[in-house]
């Protein structure tokens, strides 16, 4: 029996049914096409094992939206659905969601929110409605690393690691090979968009030490009006750093004012950049949290990590306690002794930003020939994490549909 499956996607604020699987895969979600293009599962499993429904079925089904509807109109929607609502309550669906940037905990009351506007959590929901907390899974990109205690069925799901597998061509394999022969001009690779405190002072570092010249650095291309991270952070710094600012703005294409076709940054890897330089300082989302009071409780899976990965880089994670462990967990390699990993089990920002600090310092030292020496020595631990990605991201879908599976088995 196929597995029925009823999904929405929000058009101009109003919520429409996907008439066809074209539409599930498009160019936004977890199946779009760019995904499906190279992992032949995705495919295989919406035409085999599938059912797209145009109306609400007789018979039990999965009720999905696409990861990009927005929560809040997800809960107005439902509530004003009263067929919807009867049969989450009643057990003959389930609800999933799909987050790309969040399903984020409330440390307070242990419960999980949309994360889009406000902190409305799904446990208040399901509590007004008499829905079972089982009839609601909530996919995202949040890899727990300590034991949490939701009544929502939470499932992590490496969004990030499968879009950032899309960009891996043949030509970067083939760019990683002929640079062989070359010295590249410059030591590092880092980039982000958006201001957050530890890049910020990761900026201020660089320019302390001399090291800007140093590196391909594109930090703060995307500033937005209302982002007081950045406001603050242009507060403090010199006229100095203002004059650099936004670093390495490379993108055409950010700029509303041109008609080239607009590309967020976060699908966007500037190969020529990343093979001019040794090895990437992958700026995490979550890098300046302390962790002793054990608060973070689950690694943010963004893009960055993924981008060094594809890239043939090696990289110094500057992102929250063990997220190196995490990575491991996954099957990849990381490259200690030739990067002092041990900010990896700093319990707080400051004593990993010194470590990190020190270890961009001293690969920086090092001469072009010995940096170059440095990074060839690590080639067999690059080839391996390139390609056990692939294996990697074939993987994270085999268990989604899995869980699709159980789901649907289980209901009643």
């Amino acid at each position: 029996m196929k597995i029925n499956f009823l999904y929405y996607m929000e058009e101009d604020d109003s919520f429409v049914l996907a008439k066809n699987k074209h539409e599930i895969y498009g160019d936004k979600g977890y199946f779009q096409s760019m995904v499906r293009n190279k992992i032949s599962s995705i495919s295989k499993f919406f035409d085999e094992e599938v059912l797209l429904c145009d109306r609400i079925p007789k018979d039990k089904y999965i009720l999905a939206f696409r990861s990009d509807c927005d929560g809040a109109n997800v809960y107005t929607f439902l509530k004003n659905n009263s067929e919807l609502i009867n049969e989450l309550s009643n057990g003959k669906c389930i609800l999933m969601t799909f987050r790309t940037e969040g399903a984020v905990e409330n440390y307070s009351n242990k419960t999980e929110s949309m994360a889009i506007h406000g902190n409305s959590g799904w446990v208040k929901f399901c509590d007004e409605y008499k829905i079972p907390y089982k009839n609601i899974t909530c996919f995202g990109p949040e890899f727990h690393i300590t034991d949490y205690n939701f009544d929502i069925d939470i499932r992590f799901f490496n969004k990030w690691a499968a879009s950032m597998f899309t960009i891996s061509e043949k030509h970067s394999e083939i760019l990683f090979k002929s640079s062989k022969i070359f010295l590249r001009p410059k030591y590092f690779y880092c980039v982000a968009t958006s201001a957050r405190k530890h890049r910020t002072e990761l900026v201020m570092n660089l320019y302390k030490e001399n090291l800007l010249d140093l590196g391909n650095i594109t930090f703060f291309s995307e500033v937005f009006d209302d982002d007081k991270n950045h406001k603050e952070f242009m507060s403090r710094v010199g006229n100095e750093i203002k004059k650099l600012l936004p670093l390495g703005k490379d993108i055409k294409n950010i700029d509303p004012e041109n008609d080239l076709p607009y590309i967020s940054p976060s699908y966007f890897n500037n190969w020529v950049r990343v093979f001019n330089s040794y090895f990437y300082v992958v700026t995490g989302t979550l890098g300046q949290e302390d962790d002793k009071d054990k608060m973070i409780k689950y690694h943010w899976v963004e893009e960055k990590v993924w981008k060094a990965i594809v890239s043939f880089q090696p990289f110094i994670y500057f992102g929250n306690y063990k997220a190196l462990e995490m990575l491991k967990t996954f099957g990849f390699k990381t490259f200690s002794p030739w990067i002092d990993e041990s900010y990896e089990n700093e319990l707080t920002y400051e004593g990993r930003k010194k470590i990190i600090y020190g270890e961009i310092k001293r690969l920086c030292s090092m001469s072009r020939e010995e940096i170059d020496k440095w990074y060839w020595e690590m080639e067999e631990i690059l080839v391996h994490n390139h390609n056990r990605l692939g294996e990697y991201v074939i993987e994270e879908y085999d268990n989604l549909f899995n869980i699709f599976r159980e789901k649907i088995r289980n209901l009643s």
